[in-house]
């Protein structure tokens, strides 16, 4: 028979690859994050022709977060920016 650590393999010898997936995760969920902090402060830097659009923006940024992450973000980026113009710096 063997030894009393090969009954224990798949459990301590896989281990390591969620060390591996717990440490992919965070960077993308860090990523995520800043991906997302960065749409915001664009968006509120940024002018638009109707005031009102600024606000929808910022509240499709912050509101879809809460039910599907980053959707808001990433509609705003291919969306959104291309309307708006950063203001000219003195």
């Amino acid at each position: 028979m063997g030894d009393v650590g090969d009954w224990l393999w798949p459990v301590t010898g896989l281990s390591f690859i969620w060390v591996y997936v717990i440490i992919i995760g965070g960077l993308v969920s860090l990523a995520a994050l800043a991906f997302w902090i960065w749409m915001i402060v664009d968006c509120a830097r940024r002018e638009f022709d109707d005031p009102n659009t600024k606000l929808v923006w910022l509240l499709v940024i912050i509101l879809t977060w809460l039910v599907i992450p980053l959707v808001g973000a990433i509609v705003y980026y291919f969306a959104g920016r291309p309307q708006g113009r950063l203001p000219e710096e003195k």
